[in-house]
């Protein structure tokens, strides 16, 4: 059977007529329906239009001018200027399996490529399962632990310049290799350890390959293979305690037939402390590893990173010129502090004359033994049952005790 072709364009109010329709008839394939029980009309659909702020919005119409399919990308108001969003994303019933959702996510990519975006999201349902496979083929990766929230960093990776050559060679969609499993992408890979991470692939037909390692937390490249280079950088713990110094490793490899000279130099964000520079000269096939140490100073403040939309947490930040061509590295370190106390119930009531009981715990984050004493520097005038406690807790576990009021 043959399929009529089809014309993806930006939208213009001469759709409007054409998106009522085909809203109206895609009502079933949304949760509790799109058009929730009250149809779309022309005049609707031109006031929704006008409401919006967009980047792109994108109809599919087929020869006779029906609309048959609508994408819409938005700034994110949270990284506006660098990370943007897939707001709705729809093809009719009767002409899915087209590859029409596909065609407006590659548009999508291209425009915050060309737009300087290095990152895109886009969040479905759980039971819509089915999409999972297009949006990982376009390169989105399912954060793990959410309800198919995906993130999409081919934009950042098409911009390097070290990599605008291999890219120019062919389609970036044909070209990317990858598992479109219905699950998580909760990677890791040997280079950087532990670090939680997205591993794109790409590979030519003449058989140059590319294997790009993004750092989750610091949403953005820690290692990189090409055919002339690798270089991946590994921080000691991803997750380190306020105060404490951690290692951070850099493994490059120079493969080429000819030496190439190798500058590093790395920098923390605020409250991560780390200033380290290097220049040597790596042989052909040689491989060099360079190690330094970081600390996330006790004094920083608590970090809040929330599932949906989160921004980068704080990173060690590495320029490396390879041969006079820059590359940038990030390492992500959610820090956190070597001891957490909390009250349960935080928020006590008391009331004059009846005991009140609050449990005091200790979450130790430390990989080893926590020995100490809780001391009650000031009650508020209260009487308690104790002024000072010991307290042991096991590495990444928790003590507690009974304060009675």
């Amino acid at each position: 059977m043959s399929h009529p072709p089809y014309i993806i364009e930006p939208y213009t109010h001469e759709d409007d007529a054409g998106l009522a329709v085909m809203w109206n008839e895609s009502d079933q394939q949304w949760p509790g329906g799109f058009t929730r029980g009250v149809p779309f009309t022309t005049e609707r659909v031109a006031d929704w239009m006008d409401k919006q702020t967009t980047l792109v919005r994108l109809v599919v119409r087929t020869q006779d001018g029906a609309v048959v399919g609508y994408g819409s990308l938005w700034d994110e108001p949270s990284q506006p200027g660098r990370s943007c969003y897939v707001d709705l994303l729809n093809v009719h019933p009767e002409h899915q399996g087209r590859s029409l959702a596909r065609l407006m996510l590659a548009q999508m990519v291209d425009y915050a490529t060309d737009h300087g975006y290095t990152r895109m999201t886009i969040g479905t349902w759980s039971a819509n399962l089915k999409a999972v496979p297009l949006y990982k083929k376009v390169g989105f990766y399912w954060k793990p632990n959410t309800s198919v929230y995906m993130e999409n960093y081919i934009p950042a990776l098409r911009q390097l310049p070290i990599l605008r050559d291999f890219f120019a060679q062919g389609d970036w969609y044909a070209l990317h290799t990858r598992e479109l499993e219905q699950s998580e992408d909760n990677q890791r890979h040997p280079k950087t350890g532990e670090t939680e991470v997205y591993i794109s692939h790409w590979t030519q037909p003449s058989g140059a390959a590319v294997e790009a390692v993004i750092d989750r937390k610091a949403q953005t490249l820690t290692g990189l293979e090409t055919d002339d280079f690798a270089v991946y950088a590994q921080v000691g713990a991803s997750q380190p305690v306020q105060g404490l110094p951690y290692p951070i490793t850099w493994e490059i490899t120079n493969k080429r037939n000819i030496p190439i000279t190798v500058q590093l130099e790395a920098a923390g964000d605020e409250y991560v402390e780390i200033a380290y520079h290097q220049t040597f000269i790596l042989e052909p096939e040689e491989t060099e590893t360079i190690k330094a140490t970081f600390r996330c100073t006790a004094n920083a403040p608590k970090l809040d990173v929330p599932i949906w939309r989160p921004k980068p947490t704080p990173q060690i930040r590495t320029k490396l010129q390879l041969d006079g061509q820059e590359l940038l590295l990030g390492c992500g370190v959610q820090y956190e502090p070597a001891v957490d106390i909390s009250l349960h119930p935080g928020t006590p009531t008391l009331t004059p004359g009846l005991t009140k009981c609050i449990l005091v715990q200790v979450k130790n984050h430390l990989n080893g033994l926590l020995e100490g004493t809780l001391r009650l520097v000031d009650a508020g005038g209260l009487t308690t049952n104790w002024q000072e406690q010991p307290i042991v807790a096991e590495a990444q576990g928790f003590a507690s005790a009974t304060l009675e009021l």
